[in-house]
């Protein structure tokens, strides 16, 4: 577990436990954001649905479709189901000259489009 990303997190609506970041959105919406180092980047995860969520949908898009389809209409947040099922957005960070402004800008970026997708699929604030 590498910890360098917590110096850049040091914010009010933020609060860090181990590799998570719970973002608060406002509204009394929160969405929790996973952090994996690399080499050369932070990887950013959070989870948007569950495989029980997904195997509920009505509709003629399987999640892997409704997951293409949102992934042509986004730029910086990626959509993919993970190796447990889960419907999960994706971002990367590079380390190189990131500041703590803009590490916290990709960090709600994606918490905020990750509750968006994960209330429309269930119209619940589950993550």
């Amino acid at each position: 577990m590498s910890r360098d990303w917590h110096a850049l997190c040091d914010a009010p609506a933020c609060g860090i436990e181990d590799d998570w970041i719970e973002v608060d959105l406002g509204d009394g919406r929160s969405h929790r954001v996973r952090v994996e180092s690399t080499s050369d980047a932070w990887e950013l995860t959070a989870v948007v649905a569950t495989p029980r969520v997904l195997n509920r949908l009505d509709g003629f898009a399987p999640p892997s479709n409704r997951c293409w389809l949102r992934n042509r209409l986004i730029d910086l947040v990626g959509y993919r189901i993970d190796g447990r099922g889960r419907l999960v957005a994706n971002a990367w960070v590079p380390k190189l000259g990131v500041d703590a402004e803009e590490f916290l800008v990709q960090v709600r970026l994606l918490a905020r489009e990750a509750d968006r997708f994960e209330f429309l699929l269930s119209g619940r604030d589950m993550h």
